[in-house]
């Protein structure tokens, strides 16, 4: 999105926070170094922005994944005001982590919207929006680049309809659609192995890789996470969550309250991130175990 915007010669500055210390690396190797980049902290980030409102003068700033609600007193001093992406449709999937649950909740599409910036958070009218296919290999992190792609396509859209007619034309989100999804907590992030199905459990951990290092479960009294499975083309009557095979083909494979299969690929412990296969030799798991 930024070397697109300084390619057509559009993009006065890029600010950020100063803790993000992978993404400004990005951001110097786009921009060609510090001179666009303005790192923000978080005692500081709204009196720095308004010092580079009034230096720079833009006519659009486009905002994506900022944590802090912007004053409406900055949203005013561009001319076309503040525009953001939300990951995720709206009104349906208002909140700070769209991506998680659209994921979780299975659904088939994906969204980016691309929406003007008002005093509240997600509310304001919505610019355009794009979708893609939610496929079973969809994790958040893949979730987020197929957002970026698409990002760049919105907004290359939203600047012809600009150049044309001189606006950005908008339409008010419907109140009566308003609805507000919470940042998951622990409960959310764990697998429920008595009452969720393979295909349910597969989604839940592709929306927990890799922002919350895997979905949650317990094994021997003690916390694992999971960072990938697939479904496995057999079943079986074993209770959910036992363990039920180890083997080189299908790793190690685990019974779900639907009678299905799924093979746990990776997992993130104590002692690092593996294969499935790997940490169950090392901890010498047995056929017949349970996950809770």
């Amino acid at each position: 999105m930024v070397q697109a915007l300084r390619q057509a010669k559009l993009l006065a500055g890029v600010a950020c926070g100063a803790h993000k210390i992978d993404l400004i690396n990005k951001i110097k190797s786009v921009t060609g170094g510090t001179k666009l980049l303005h790192k923000l902290s978080s005692d500081n980030w709204e009196q720095k922005m308004k010092q580079l409102l009034k230096r720079e003068r833009p006519t659009l700033v486009f905002v994506m994944t900022f944590k802090h609600k912007i004053p409406a007193s900055l949203l005013s001093m561009p001319s076309l005001g503040f525009v953001n992406f939300h990951p995720g449709p709206l009104p349906k999937y208002r909140g700070p982590d769209p991506v998680f649950w659209q994921i979780k909740n299975r659904e088939t599409e994906g969204t980016l919207t691309l929406h003007q910036m008002d005093k509240n958070y997600d509310t304001g009218p919505v610019i355009s929006s794009g979708q893609f296919p939610i496929t079973d290999s969809m994790t958040h992190s893949r979730f987020m680049s197929e957002s970026g792609m698409m990002a760049v396509h919105l907004v290359s859209n939203m600047l012809q309809v600009y150049n044309s007619l001189k606006i950005i034309p908008s339409q008010a989100q419907s109140m009566a659609e308003e609805k507000f999804t919470k940042r998951p907590e622990a409960k959310d992030l764990t697998i429920d192995w008595k009452n969720q199905s393979g295909a349910e459990i597969l989604s839940l951990v592709n929306a927990c890789n890799s922002s919350y290092g895997g979905a949650i479960t317990d094994l021997r009294n003690q916390p694992l996470q999971i960072l990938q499975v697939s479904l496995v083309n057999d079943s079986t009557d074993a209770k959910a969550g036992t363990l039920v095979d180890i083997g080189d083909e299908n790793g190690v494979v685990v019974s779900t309250k639907d009678g299905k299969l799924i093979s746990i690929d990776i997992v993130q412990s104590g002692e690092g991130i593996m294969t499935g296969l790997k940490f169950t030799k090392m901890a010498q798991l047995k056929k017949g175990e349970r996950f809770l």
